[in-house]
């Protein structure tokens, strides 16, 4: 049965649960690559992705997370209008 250490899933029955939507069992939860270049000087650390992120393939792809937003704030580049490749691309070029 798939499991990660502190993820918000809990289990009933055969159904993994999230808050959003149940996850079935027998999908195998695998996370994200690391965005890293050789410029990398900060690297963000956080929990297991959540289901929208793993679901869309990207980092804080859920649109209540603040990630893109704060950083958009801080740099002065509209982030979140921008495809996920470009973000990725400002946050390598960033460091």
């Amino acid at each position: 049965m798939p499991r990660c250490r502190g993820s918000p899933l809990w289990q009933t029955d055969a159904v993994l649960q999230t808050r959003d939507r149940p996850v079935p069992d027998d999908d195998a939860l695998t996370g994200l690559p690391p965005v890293i270049s050789p410029r990398t000087r900060l690297l963000v650390l956080g929990s297991f992705p959540g289901v929208m992120s793993l679901k869309m393939q990207q980092y804080y792809a859920h649109p209540r997370n603040h990630f893109w937003p704060i950083l958009a704030a801080l740099w002065g580049v509209d982030l979140p209008a921008l495809p996920y490749a470009a973000r990725i691309d400002e946050v390598q070029a960033r460091g």
